[in-house]
């Protein structure tokens, strides 16, 4: 990603201002600026403004610009927004970001979005009327056009620095991002279940993130690529919002009705009954989920369940909790696992979590996204070019027993 002029220039004067080389605070002219860096006014001017905003200089009208930190201050604030703030990160990865930012001299605040689109739009509005320095985000609903691009273009246009922590929204694909490599990480995931003897596979993946595509196509890429039986059925999508009817008892939206169509027990004639809601009978539980049942409600995994044991003897899950709440829908219909299906789930962040780590797991090879996106986002600051990054996953095996023991590392990369 190429870096504008004016920002590259900032980030130069902005380590000439912390390193203290500016005599008596006070720079350059904008004329003399644009003849020792080779810019044009307009150029020094931007700069100058950007670091106005942060509040490490000061321009005082037929006067000039006025350096107003010293190295003991801050250079800004970055905000981070993500689904659950610090709690969507491991407590480490939370810890190493903030030590990183304050030996950068840039102040850290966290903001939760819920992953709501709304939630989001809030704090990108506060943060146009109190500008920070720089952001990570952690987009919501990426795979779906999104409302608040106008308030990230205002940012963007404003001078703040972007980092996206994994998909970009459609239509700021030219912002820097890092992300996994989630087509690697889909095809990595069919081939560890091949090599235990698995030939037909179940996937559950978000149908509204981009990054949950991304890895819903490696796996279908392996499938093919394998000669593998294509069981559409068992593609389940699981929305990333709870959806829930208008009228529980209306015949197509209804709970027992919902649970009919996902056993594939609902009759033509009451199909029919639902007027312009028909459906084909054998209605795939992802249509079901995503009409009217809330992640949260349990009746959903037990035909989601039924569903794929019928077809395949494994599952590739989005994340871990979509994993346990599969493994408990199978306990209920006498299955256990891994013993008699076999289950193996994504996980974003690089440290082990005692709940996710009951399955076979995909985990990034290196440091969280997150905190890559953070030394992305510093080096933006300074006037570096920095290009998008994808990191590689690394297959883990499960720990087992009471005492934790974990099975040896299955491959090492993507």
């Amino acid at each position: 990603m190429t870096i504008p002029k004016y920002r590259q220039l900032a980030g130069r004067l902005r380590e000439e201002i912390l390193s203290g080389t500016l005599d008596g605070g006070r720079l350059p002219s904008e004329r003399e600026l644009a003849v020792l860096h080779k810019v044009s006014r307009q150029t020094v001017r931007q700069a100058l403004a950007l670091l106005a905003k942060e509040g490490i200089l000061e321009k005082k009208r037929g006067s000039g610009s006025y350096a107003t930190l010293g190295d003991d201050k801050s250079r800004g604030r970055i905000a981070i927004l993500l689904p659950e703030g610090e709690a969507y990160l491991p407590e480490p990865v939370v810890q190493e970001i903030r030590s990183v930012c304050r030996i950068q001299k840039y102040e850290t605040q966290f903001y939760s979005t819920g992953g709501k689109i709304t939630v989001e739009r809030e704090v990108l509005q506060s943060l146009c009327q109190d500008p920070a320095a720089g952001i990570c985000i952690a987009g919501t609903s990426t795979a779906l056009p999104n409302p608040n691009l106008d308030l990230c273009r205002r940012l963007k246009n404003a001078g703040t620095a972007f980092v996206f922590v994994g998909s970009p929204y459609r239509g700021l694909e030219d912002m820097l991002y890092v992300s996994m490599d989630n087509l690697a990480g889909g095809h990595l995931a069919v081939r560890y279940l091949i090599s235990r003897g698995h030939t037909r596979i179940a996937c559950l993946f978000g149908s509204r993130d981009m990054q949950d595509l991304e890895r819903y196509g490696g796996c279908v890429s392996a499938i093919r690529d394998y000669d593998l039986a294509m069981e559409e059925d068992c593609y389940l999508w699981l929305p990333g919002q709870e959806i829930r009817p208008a009228v529980s008892n209306d015949p197509f939206f209804g709970k027992e009705a919902c649970s009919a169509r996902a056993c594939g027990n609902f009759s033509v004639e009451e199909d029919r009954a639902a007027g312009p809601a028909r459906r084909d009978r054998r209605l795939c539980a992802s249509s079901i989920y995503e009409k009217c049942q809330s992640f949260e409600d349990s009746w959903f995994w037990l035909p989601a369940a039924k569903q794929i044991i019928g077809s395949c003897s494994a599952a590739i899950c989005r994340d871990g909790r979509t994993a346990r709440r599969m493994a408990d829908a199978l306990e209920k219909l006498g299955l256990h696992v891994p013993e008699d299906f076999e289950l193996l789930c994504f996980r974003d962040d690089s440290g082990a979590q005692d709940e996710e780590v009951l399955f076979p797991s995909l985990v990034c090879a290196g440091q969280h996204p997150a905190r890559v996106a953070v030394d992305c986002l510093l080096r933006m600051l300074a006037g570096k070019t920095v290009p998008p990054v994808r990191l590689n996953w690394r297959l883990e095996g499960a720990v087992r027993g009471a005492k934790g023991k974990k099975e040896p590392t299955l491959q090492t990369s993507s």
